[in-house]
């Protein structure tokens, strides 16, 4: 799995929204009919969340990473 973003320079601009849809299009038409983004959007970094809702999706689930130090 790999991150994926928009460059600085070139954020607000439609770009990651426009290459999501160019996929989820290419997607149906291979048949595909349910997609599921992994994606960053805790408080954090909001921005990726905001996208994918404004795009129709919704949360399903959250991961949560608990690291902590060996112990012994």
């Amino acid at each position: 799995m790999s991150a994926v973003g928009t460059h600085p320079d070139h954020r607000r601009l439609g770009l990651a929204r426009a290459v999501c849809t160019a996929v989820l299009h290419a997607f149906a038409d291979a048949g595909g009919h349910r997609a599921i983004v992994h994606s960053r959007g805790d408080a954090a970094c909001p921005v990726p969340k905001r996208l994918y809702e404004s795009m129709g999706f919704t949360a399903y689930t959250r991961t949560h990473a608990y690291v902590g130090r060996p112990t012994g």
